[in-house]
């Protein structure tokens, strides 16, 4: 029987290719990550630079495995945006993860997943604050705005089954409504899994295939297509283990846009990535966009 796994989980192998949430592909800006373990075990400092237009913006994260009982602590300051603090505990309840995200105590998310032998569930609460609204008051009676994001996955056979709803409070700040819905499916065999959703109140069809060739290689499919608009995409790609310490990811979309990152890992404190995008329908003529990261510290 297939493990059962999270609804944000399926078809996780393609969205690492194709749209990786750390935006690995997006290098544009010259970027230095420096992380620092020091020498308490359960802390970890990550400070990152990015420059753009000859502007800096920096990003420091705290990381503090703070005690069994009450988890982890996670403090984030970054340079145009209000300071995050995130709290993650799965150690009160077995098979319950329980993660809180608060910026500034005026935008809170409440996140919890239970995972259990033939089925899982995640439910995401939330609650946006209210700066008072304009100053003739026209807003300031709306309160906090609450969204909901349930889901639900049962695993059978080889295959988890699952769904997942968006509701959202309206623009007139009335009790929240069914903003949007998917359902999907996933089926494992071997190394090859397949995954089927339909999104956006079922207008969008999303399919995507992933095979795990071998230790080194990963290969990726994805299609879609909008009922309404009759756009369809096609988008293939995949990673390659060169050796121990370098990779590379590419991926090339039915628009022609081809784009490619190669990580060396210098030494155990380290690392380069450099990304390349390019038209492949016109690369003679058109030179690519290239990006630099560099990441130091294990």
């Amino acid at each position: 029987m297939s493990s059962p796994k999270f609804f944000s989980d399926f078809a996780k192998a393609c969205n690492d290719i194709f749209n990786p949430k750390k935006k690995d592909y997006d290098l544009a800006q010259p970027t230095v990550e420096i992380k620092n373990k020091t020498t308490d075990p359960n802390t970890e400092l990550t400070a990152k630079f990015e420059s753009q237009n000859g502007q800096i913006s920096a990003k420091v994260t705290d990381k503090i495995d703070v005690h069994k009982d009450i988890g982890s602590l996670k403090c984030t300051l970054q340079t145009g945006a209000d300071p995050e603090l995130e709290l993650e505990n799965s150690s009160w309840v077995d098979g319950l993860t329980l993660k809180l995200k608060t910026v500034l105590l005026q935008d809170n998310k409440v996140t919890a997943k239970f995972l259990k032998d033939s089925f899982a569930v995640e439910t995401e609460v939330e609650v946006n604050g209210n700066d008072g609204g304009d100053d003739d008051g026209d807003d300031a009676d709306k309160g906090a705005q609450v969204s909901l994001k349930p889901s639900l996955v049962f695993a059978w056979d080889c295959a988890n089954l699952g769904a997942s709803a968006l509701l959202k409070p309206t623009a007139s700040g009335d009790d929240p409504v069914l903003d949007s819905y998917e359902a999907g499916a996933e089926v494992t065999k071997n190394s090859v899994t397949c995954t089927a959703k339909i999104k956006e109140k079922h207008h969008l069809l999303e399919l995507s295939i992933a095979n795990q060739v071998n230790p080194q290689a990963l290969l990726g499919i994805r299609y879609t297509y909008h009922r309404g608009t009759k756009a369809q995409t096609l988008a293939a790609g995949g990673t390659y283990q060169w050796d121990d310490t370098t990779t590379l990811k590419g991926k090339l979309e039915s628009s022609g846009e081809l784009t490619t990152l190669l990580t060396r890992q210098v030494s155990n404190d380290v690392s380069i990535s450099i990304s390349s995008q390019m038209d492949a329908r016109n690369f003679q003529r058109v030179s690519p966009n290239l990006g630099i990261k560099l990441v130091l510290g294990e």
